[in-house]
């Protein structure tokens, strides 16, 4: 008895009915997409077109979501700035990230600018937490620049807070 509960349930699943046109398939999909995470306009379209939605589907959803407010670069842009500034990493990893996830180059430059007013504070803080002391040999000033470095903060930072001997 179970199982025909089952094959009923199954049955009725919208997922077995085929989309009314392309385009309602791109759009749940879509939506689908940004269920899961928040996505830049860029990346919904490439995973759509990969998908098999056509250009002309894909533009129309994508105004779609535009106009709903269920994609916008600028918030993707200011959230993953703040998280970046968050997590202790630099503007240059910020930056690189959104370039990535295709971001227009003017949302990450307001970003950058509303997150990373004090890099060199966040940097020094950073740096706190993972040397107990203040490295004062060469030895670990580089070592402590190289790790500055790794975490995306830009040079002229990381030279201004260990000098230039790093």
């Amino acid at each position: 008895m179970a199982g025909s509960n089952r094959r009923s349930r199954a049955s009725k699943s919208s997922a077995s009915e085929p989309p009314a046109d392309a385009e309602t398939a791109v759009w749940q999909r879509a939506l689908r997409l940004l269920a899961a995470r928040e996505r830049s306009a860029a990346e919904v379209a490439v995973r759509l077109r990969a998908a098999g939605g056509t250009d002309a589907a894909v533009d129309a959803v994508l105004e779609r979501l535009r106009a709903r407010g269920y994609v916008d670069d600028g918030r993707v842009a200011q959230h993953a700035a703040a998280a970046a500034a968050r997590r202790g990493r630099g503007s240059i990893y910020a930056r690189t990230k959104l370039a990535a996830r295709g971001v227009p180059p003017a949302l990450i430059d307001a970003a950058i600018h509303d997150h990373f007013t004090d890099e060199a504070g966040l940097a020094g803080s950073v740096l706190a937490r993972r040397y107990a002391n203040p490295p004062l040999s060469p030895a670990d000033r580089a070592r402590a620049g190289r790790f500055l470095l790794q975490r995306g903060f830009p040079r002229a930072v990381v030279l201004a807070i260990l000098g230039e001997g790093c």
